[in-house]
């Protein structure tokens, strides 16, 4: 088989397997990888169709085979999030620069700052598509302001866990990347970090 096509394949049962373990193993209230690897690939692939499909299959395969249904209506909402986590990871390759610092420092600081914005915008995003489904899906509270507010109040724990999740896996997904494209094309030496002898 092509390696062009091979290389994609492998790293999207990879990404797949990544929210399935991330999913099944004991973890804080959600503290999963599944937003960092819509994040990623949607980063990554350069086809939509793999970037889209591979949150959805690592969900799908976690929620009808283990997790078990819940509430269809919340479901896709859910999902919905998740496929905006792919959309909003484009906003990575925007060029953002910080021209007044030196360019190595300059170029992992945007990198860091777009890779920071990009997992808190997904973060955000999610928690508040997915507890208004839960506010207006579930029949936990009242059809009122008050009882929109106090379903994004209660979720505010959740939204820590959710954010610091985020941030943890897409640290180690995109920093990974970015390390085996720096020992590529460097080597395994000081350079390969950006740092000079």
């Amino acid at each position: 088989m092509n390696k062009k096509i091979l290389l994609p394949i492998l790293l999207a049962v990879f990404l797949i397997a990544i929210i399935v373990i991330g999913r099944l193993i004991p973890h804080l209230p959600n503290f999963t990888p599944v937003a960092a690897v819509a994040l990623f690939a949607g980063y990554i692939f350069r086809s939509k169709i793999l970037a889209f499909s591979v949150p959805i299959a690592g969900m799908l395969l976690t929620d009808f085979l283990f997790e078990g249904l819940y509430n269809s209506q919340v479901m896709l909402f859910v999902y919905v999030g998740i496929v905006l986590a792919v959309l909003i990871s484009s906003m990575m390759k925007a060029n953002i620069r910080m021209r007044f610092l030196p360019p190595k420092i300059e170029k992992y600081l945007s990198y860091t700052f777009k890779l920071s914005m990009t997992a808190l915008t997904a973060s955000m995003s999610f928690f508040v598509i997915s507890n208004f489904a839960v506010w207006l899906f579930s029949g936990m509270y009242l059809w009122n302001l008050a009882g929109l507010i106090q379903c994004y109040v209660l979720a505010i724990p959740f939204f820590h866990y959710a954010l610091l999740g985020d941030l943890f896996y897409a640290a180690i997904l995109f920093g990974g990347y970015e390390l085996i494209r720096a020992i590529q094309r460097d080597g395994l030496s000081v350079r390969a970090f950006g740092f000079s002898h």
